[in-house]
């Protein structure tokens, strides 16, 4: 008998993970699929197949429309909508009955698979998710015929996808891994509700450089009949968004930043990712009773409660400030870095960036290019690193060379992951970790902070 442990699940989870080639090959899918009949999306596209596995499980289509779906895209800030909208169904939840059971699922992990799946805000305990591991393992391995197995991501969703069903839980709350209309996540036909986050240019390589290609493919979440949400956009983006929205008779409705919701905020892309999730929970619960809505209170207790690891995330060591945020592309980089010059420092603080980014799709010089931009005379020292222990020398040598060319003597120090952290309490007391959520986990890890 196989040895049925988390551990032995996490091994054979990672050896589902997709090899990238350096040019993956063009999509099969219909070439008048796409805007202006030009195809932009590089590679398998990662929904083929979903519904037969989770048919193979018994999650029919008529199953699956059991869960109750608010799905949301975007390219920053869909993670933190989700939990905006899960804290604020919690609070709506303790109150009234209803939803007394949220599911969660989120992309990509922080400390570890398990926090992308959540109940109630709480990841999966190992056993849970172990369980739901091997049912999936084993049922799929009953085709043994089948040459094209899901890979890790797909292996992920379609978990979520039976633990949110066995356990009925009242919402599911799904943020895409990225783009819509070929991501894992849209295979829900009839979601309640669908929510665009900010768009910008990212995951280039398989969803097109342009904002309307990456528009495109945000849009594909919207189902006839769902509630159809964005925060103002780009008008490229939009443009695209609205003609997607309009193909299935959908009036779609811009959110702007509410400036009198309650609390403080980190930055004003929290207040309008906050306010998103705000007409999203409404819009829920008006589809499940029709007239109700968040209270004042479930709003405040809400957005008092929220909890995002890793996104604007301060922890205090000893002498030292340490500032994290997964910051993994121009866009969020741009936000990161804002956030940690508004920051209340001690006049004696000694400014460190720790940075480290290995993925080619996240535009990582560019990245950097951005806060050295904005940060290069807030610093005084710079430690780059890698983002997942694989050091390419090469690439931490031109990352030196974009900080260089804003801040000739800065000092920087390249370091493996494990030296970056000390590297970085020697040359300063405010530190801030950006560049990858692998980075920020590994960091958060060390610091011993969890995931709720």
């Amino acid at each position: 008998m196989e040895e049925r442990t988390f551990s032995r699940a996490m091994q054979l989870l990672k050896s589902r993970q997709s090899l990238r080639s350096s040019k993956p090959p063009s999509s099969t899918l219909p070439v008048k699929r796409f805007p202006n009949g030009s195809p932009t999306f590089q590679g398998t596209p990662h929904i083929q197949g979903m519904k037969k596995w989770l048919g193979q499980l018994g999650h029919t289509d008529e199953r699956l429309r059991r869960l109750k779906v608010i799905h949301v895209a975007g390219t920053k800030g869909k993670g933190s909508t989700c939990a905006y909208i899960d804290s604020l169904l919690g609070s709506y939840g303790r109150r009234t009955g209803f939803p007394l059971k949220r599911g969660l699922y989120t992309s990509p992990s922080l400390m570890n698979y398990n926090d992308m799946i959540r109940i109630n805000f709480q990841p999966l305990s190992e056993a849970c998710f172990t369980k739901a591991f091997f049912e999936v393992w084993d049922g799929l391995r009953l085709d043994e015929k089948d040459k094209k197995p899901p890979r890790k991501l797909q292996l992920l969703a379609i978990m979520s996808f039976h633990v949110f069903l066995q356990a009925e839980v009242d919402v599911a709350i799904y943020e895409t891994h990225h783009g819509g209309e070929f991501d894992v996540t849209n295979i829900i036909d009839d979601p309640v509700v669908t929510a665009i986050t900010t768009i910008g240019l990212d995951h280039k390589e398989e969803l097109g450089g342009t904002y309307e290609s990456i528009a495109w493919h945000k849009g594909g979440i919207f189902k006839k009949g769902a509630c159809a949400l964005s925060v103002v956009q780009n008008p490229r983006a939009a443009g695209i968004l609205d003609a997607r929205a309009r193909e299935l008779g959908l009036a779609l409705g811009y959110v702007e930043a509410l400036q009198e919701l309650p609390g403080k905020f980190q930055d004003d892309a929290q207040r309008i990712n906050a306010s998103l999730a705000l007409r999203a929970s409404d819009a829920f619960l008006n589809h499940h009773t029709p007239g109700s809505h968040l209270s004042p209170e479930d709003v405040e207790d809400g957005l008092r409660n929220f909890r995002w690891p890793g996104r604007f995330h301060i922890v205090e060591e000893d002498t030292t400030t340490w500032c994290t945020d997964g910051a993994h592309n121009p866009m969020s980089a741009e936000i990161a870095a804002k956030w940690f010059r508004r920051l209340d420092k001690p006049q004696s603080a000694k400014n460190v960036l720790v940075f480290g980014l290995d993925s080619d799709r996240h535009d990582p010089y560019n990245t950097l290019e951005t806060l050295a931009t904005l940060l290069s005379e807030h610093v005084e020292g710079i430690v780059l690193t890698s983002d997942t222990g694989n050091s390419d020398n090469k690439r931490l040598a031109t990352y030196s060379e974009i900080w260089r060319s804003h801040a000739r003597d800065v000092k920087i120090k390249i370091a493996d992951r494990e030296q970056a952290m000390d590297c970085a309490r020697e040359m300063g007391t405010q530190v801030f970790v950006t560049g990858s959520l692998f980075l920020v986990a590994f960091v958060l890890q060390k610091l011993n902070q969890s995931c709720t």
